[in-house]
């Protein structure tokens, strides 16, 4: 019974988490306009901790889940998992996190209705991160469901 509650506190830490990192560029890739990018920034640094909160509950379920079946330990998919995450939740707070706050602090006192280009170029800069965090997040996934070694 505690595993399987440890097992669906995993699953809904995944959907908060990954969920969050998903929805984070799509939200970003709309704004046409100053105010609609200001508006989307501020949504989505609000949305910021999900992914953090969400990491840790994995990672804490997950060894749960673990210590309760310790040959989970022995299998690479497991190890393999555990690493990846530890990765994207690197990547997640010392490259996204900084540079959405940059991008944040650098939109909140422009006037206008024009993207600056310089905020372009912030968000080119971030990007490949959250690309990364993405494919990362998947192959979790799929290490989750196929379990392949």
């Amino acid at each position: 019974m505690v595993y399987k509650v440890l097992l669906s506190i995993h699953i809904l830490s995944a959907i908060v988490g990954i969920g969050a990192t998903f929805l984070f560029p799509l939200i970003l890739a709309f704004p046409q306009k100053l105010k609609e990018l200001q508006l989307a920034l501020r949504v989505v640094n609000k949305g910021a901790d999900y992914p953090k909160f969400g990491a840790i509950l994995l990672l804490l379920t997950g060894l749960g889940m673990g210590a309760m079946n310790a040959e989970l330990f022995q299998k690479g998919w497991y190890i393999t998992a555990i690493v990846l995450l530890l990765i994207a939740v690197l990547i997640y707070v010392l490259r996204i996190l900084p540079g959405l706050k940059q991008a944040i602090d650098h939109v909140s006192g422009i006037e206008g209705d024009d993207i600056p280009e310089s905020y372009v170029d912030m968000k080119r800069g971030i990007k490949p991160y959250m690309i990364t965090a993405s494919v990362i997040d998947v192959i979790i996934v799929l290490l989750m469901i196929w379990k392949p070694f």
